[in-house]
């Protein structure tokens, strides 16, 4: 696929609103490599907002984190902290879905979730 041709291919699916809300591993799994690479990147990226949203939140309140908040930036602080580049973050969700075919049909941003808290209790 030619790099004009894969832009395009990324843009269509995070442009479309019946992937974006309700892609399941087995739509992700027949997506091209390059875009499962993008969503991927774009479901972790996102847990690095909430902590940011959350630290920008605390200048003007006392509100403390919640359990699901604290688990997401958990996850992407493991990654940082274990200095993983994105083709291992890829890896490793690709190996979870090949390991788990029965949660094909579960939404792919609770897949990637499953799969980086597995790999980060190791």
């Amino acid at each position: 696929m030619t790099p004009v041709a894969r832009m395009l291919t990324i843009g269509a699916v995070l442009l479309s609103p019946g992937l974006v809300l309700a892609l399941d591993g087995t739509t992700w799994r027949s997506l091209d490599q390059d875009v499962r690479a993008v969503y991927v990147w774009g479901v972790v990226e996102t847990w690095g907002h909430i902590r940011v949203a959350y630290e920008l939140e605390q200048k003007e309140s006392v509100r403390q984190m919640t359990s699901t908040e604290k688990h997401f930036v958990d996850l992407e602080q493991c990654i940082t902290k274990r200095h993983m580049k994105w083709a291992q973050v890829v890896a490793i969700v690709e190996k979870y879905m090949n390991d788990h075919p029965d949660q094909w049909n579960y939404q792919m941003s609770s897949i990637i979730w499953s799969a980086m808290d597995e790999a980060c209790k190791k």
